[in-house]
């Protein structure tokens, strides 16, 4: 009889909902979603900076930053929206700055 394959190890422990590094998967998933929404804005932003707002088409938007369509229609319901969210955040950035 062959000798026993011992089993691989887990990558690390496993906490109490499933996950193996200790941070919740509910918290994994709202910052992956985050990064997602980062992304879509910042990639709107870069459109609207290099030809205006007409520059700004979802599909475009989709294809540069590497999501679906229907990914972007899950975080903003339109063109405006994303542009909006936009700049409130670059905003909160002057703000931030002018705290300093």
């Amino acid at each position: 009889m062959p000798p026993a394959v011992p089993a691989p190890a887990l990558a690390g422990p496993v906490a109490a909902d499933g996950s193996r590094d200790g941070t919740p998967a509910v918290g994994r998933r709202e910052q992956r979603r985050a990064r997602t929404r980062a992304r879509i804005i910042e990639t709107a932003m870069r459109l609207a900076l290099e030809g205006g707002y007409e520059a700004v088409q979802m599909r475009e938007v989709a294809e540069r930053a590497e999501v679906s369509l229907a990914t972007i229609y899950r975080h903003f319901p339109g063109k405006d929206v994303v542009l909006v969210a936009g700049l409130g955040e670059w905003v909160r950035l002057v703000r931030k700055r002018i705290e300093r």
